[in-house]
């Protein structure tokens, strides 16, 4: 009998393994960056991993919102058709060694915010870095003086139609040792043909705590609105609190040295639309030395058809202290106006408060033009003056402003 060998086990042939799946994986991918090249928002900057200034990424070519900068980068810009500017970020604040008192770095502006497409509205403008000055100004190795950085410029509102986006509000400074300077605020954006025109930002205060007489403090300037749409659309406002309280120039404090407050921003310009309201002047402080009130914004002008923008008020000034003296601000003009609308009106002048030193307060400002067959616009009031021993004078009512031709009073 003859023995039988078992014949061996094959295995059965590995399946073959076709490459559909990953060619079909590839192929969405390349569609997903073919349409995202066209399509989609910009990356936002990230502030944890990303190296100062950080700016926002752009959108898709076509549609697309801007990514927003960070740390003082710009805001990116959105898709050619449609899409929002992207936000500027907020700048650095100043940095000083907390042993020395040394200043490591300054303060750094706020981004500017992206620009629309053609239909969309612009990034708004970043805020400036605050300056806080030395923490420990007794030292000699102290870094005197403090500076507040800008606000960043508010982006383009779309080429046929949007807004433009509000300028960035300006970082503030705080010093006891040595001259502070607030930042000024950003000026709003601009429409494009149709659309209203960004609001300014608010320059910020300066303080300084410092008891010398020889020592400043300066406020910072109000961002101007952006214009509106060469078509039609409103001109920006200078800086507005949601209160409706126009404050746009920057306060300034001074123990006892001089003290500067800063101008309003003017309002924005516009073709067929209001022009925008000018604004306020900040408020003067000093002890002993010279304060001055800041000046308000001139309105904006209407050039075809609407209402000038109404000058801004101006901020008031006081010196505390006995040989402390003032210089009040005048109220801003107002702006002209279109066809058959009277002039803007003028804003008011300052009030100014001293302790045995002369008190004048603030003139009014001026009123605008009136457009064609229209009054020209009323002057501003001017400010009260008070004093505890020194004589005082108000401010004079600002002149009207020129009626337009084949106007009759």
């Amino acid at each position: 009998m003859i023995a039988m060998t078992p014949a061996p086990v094959v295995a059965a042939p590995a399946p073959v393994v076709r490459s559909e799946a990953i060619a079909l994986t590839s192929l969405s991918t390349d569609i997903t960056h073919f349409v995202g090249f066209f399509i989609g928002n910009g990356a936002d900057a990230d502030p944890a991993t990303c190296s100062a200034p950080c700016h926002g990424g752009n959108a898709g070519i076509l549609v697309g919102k801007g990514g927003n900068g960070a740390l003082g980068g710009a805001g990116g810009r959105a898709g050619l058709l449609l899409g929002d500017g992207g936000d500027g970020g907020r700048g650095i604040d100043a940095r000083y060694d907390p042993t020395t008192g040394a200043l490591l770095s300054a303060a750094t502006a706020g981004g500017k915010g992206g620009a629309a497409g053609l239909f969309g509205t612009g990034g708004s403008g970043g805020r400036g870095g605050d300056d806080t000055g030395t923490p420990v100004p007794a030292l000699a190795t102290a870094s005197p003086g403090a500076t507040g950085a800008n606000g960043g410029r508010g982006g383009r509102g779309g080429l046929i139609s949007g807004v433009g986006g509000k300028g960035g509000n300006a970082g503030r400074a705080l010093t006891f040792l040595g001259d502070a300077a607030g930042g000024s605020g950003g000026k709003g954006g601009d429409a494009g043909l149709v659309g209203g025109g960004g609001m300014g930002g608010w320059g910020n205060d300066g303080t300084t705590g410092d008891p010398s007489p020889t020592v400043s403090a300066t406020g910072g300037v109000g961002g101007n609105g952006g214009r509106g749409g060469l078509l039609s659309g409103d001109g920006g406002s200078a800086y507005m609190e949601p209160s409706g309280v126009f404050v746009s120039g920057g306060f300034a404090y001074a123990e006892n040295g001089t003290a500067t407050a800063g101008a309003g921003g003017n309002g924005g310009d516009s073709t067929i639309g209001s022009g925008g309201t000018g604004g306020a002047g900040g408020f003067g402080h000093t002890g002993t030395a010279t304060a001055t009130g800041g000046r308000g914004g001139n309105g904006g002008n209407a050039t075809l058809l609407g209402a000038g923008g109404a000058g801004g008020n101006s901020g008031g000034v006081e010196a505390e202290s006995a040989g402390g003296r003032v210089t009040a601000g005048e109220g801003g003009t107002g702006g002209s106006s279109g066809v058959g609308t009277p002039g803007g009106t003028g804003g008011k002048g300052g009030g100014a408060s001293t302790v045995d030193q002369p008190a004048v307060g603030g003139n009014g400002g001026a009123g605008g033009r009136g457009g064609l067959f229209a009054a020209g616009g009323p002057g501003g009031t001017g400010g009260t003056a008070t004093s505890t021993s020194g004589t005082t004078k108000s401010g004079d009512t600002g002149s009207s402003g020129r009626s337009g031709g084949g106007h009759r009073a």
